[in-house]
């Protein structure tokens, strides 16, 4: 990271209003959607005395559109919101995203910060500088890398959140103890029912992962390729399926993600049977994960992965827990055969 303030507070209003105390801006505004501003914005305006203004979008994937970013465009540009302004991110992924994007390109950029509020977003989705919209049903393939300016955890935000969306949460944080392995990948194994307190408590070490990664290459050339693990399937099943009405959340499909390319791996001679099987059944706990069909449509979509080179399908596969390689290429009939054994696995829609 660069010049990122981040700070995770118990006290979510006096944070913000504090650190907003010590910049120069001409407005603020808050991005959020249904959820946040019936349960986030007012735990922070409450008592917040400066005039601000609040853009609203609709919550889920499928609103990250050009249609929606160009309706936040137009509200800027009928408030007359100049280069001073600041943007406040309230919400999770899809705001976080569709926000820094807005932000990243009206006027040339203006001003962000995160105050990520689900699971999923506290850990990933709001670090990193990473902004998109979905277009031409692939996920996230426009975008930029804008850093905000400033992230503000508030762990508690989360128990606004619903079991299904924070499942969804907990998948990256099963990628990320995988990619860490040691010490984190041992407490995440011991978590076996969803504990809201044991998750609360994984947060930093989480966050610390993600930041790490992020710091060493924040324009995503080379070792932050790992956190794709998982990624390159799961994107495609999620923009599959969200296109076609069968909405799986993010982090459904990266755990769907997360088997099928522990798969290749194995069948490639470098992963151990004994570690795809503890990989499988850990997620088996939380994902009741579904049969993966129309193949030939969802490697259509895969061929379109940012990751790519010349044409050539790009993942990072484990070779142990907490061991990695970057940039494998796979060719099209490996993905066909793992998902082929994957499915002998796992129920049909």
């Amino acid at each position: 990271m660069n010049n990122c303030f981040y700070k995770i507070t118990d006290d979510i209003a006096a944070s913000l209003k504090n650190y907003l105390s010590r910049l120069d801006y001409s407005k603020i505004i808050f991005l959020v959607d249904e959820n946040t501003a019936n349960y986030c914005l007012p735990v922070i305006t409450s008592d917040f005395n400066d005039d601000f203004l609040v853009a609203d979008i609709r919550a889920g994937e499928e609103h990250k559109s050009l249609e929606t970013t160009q309706g936040l465009w137009n509200i800027l540009l009928g408030n007359e919101i100049d280069r001073n302004a600041i943007l406040i991110n309230l919400g999770g992924g899809t705001v976080s995203d569709i926000g820094g994007f807005v932000a990243s390109t009206y006027k040339r950029g203006i001003r962000f910060l995160n105050v990520p509020t689900t699971l999923m977003s506290q850990i990933d989705a709001s670090i990193g500088g990473k902004t998109g919209i979905n277009y031409g049903g692939i996920k996230n393939i426009i975008g930029t890398i804008k850093e905000p300016e400033a992230i503000f955890v508030f762990p508690n935000f989360i128990l606004t959140q619903e079991l299904r969306e924070l499942t969804s949460g907990f998948s990256e944080m099963i990628k990320h103890a995988l990619l860490r392995g040691g010490r984190l990948w041992k407490r995440t194994r011991e978590i076996r029912v969803f504990d809201i307190n044991e998750i609360k408590s994984l947060i930093g070490d989480n966050i610390a992962v993600k930041f790490d990664f992020v710091s060493k290459d924040l324009y995503d050339k080379n070792i932050r390729h790992a956190l794709n693990f998982g990624h390159t399937v799961g994107h495609a099943i999620e923009s599959y399926r969200l296109s076609n009405g069968q909405k799986l959340l993010h982090g459904e499909s990266v755990a769907i993600g997360m088997v099928i390319e522990s798969v290749i791996a194995f069948r490639r001679g470098i992963l151990k049977r004994n570690i795809l099987q503890e990989i499988r059944d850990y997620i088996a706990l939380f994902f009741d994960l579904p049969r993966i069909d129309n193949l030939d449509k969802i490697i259509g979509i895969m061929k379109n992965d940012k990751k790519n080179r010349n044409g050539k399908l790009r993942f990072t596969l484990l070779e142990d827990i907490g061991h990695y390689v970057l940039d494998v290429e796979i060719k099209v009939h490996e993905i066909y055969d793992a998902i082929a054994e994957y499915n002998l696995s796992y129920k049909s829609l």
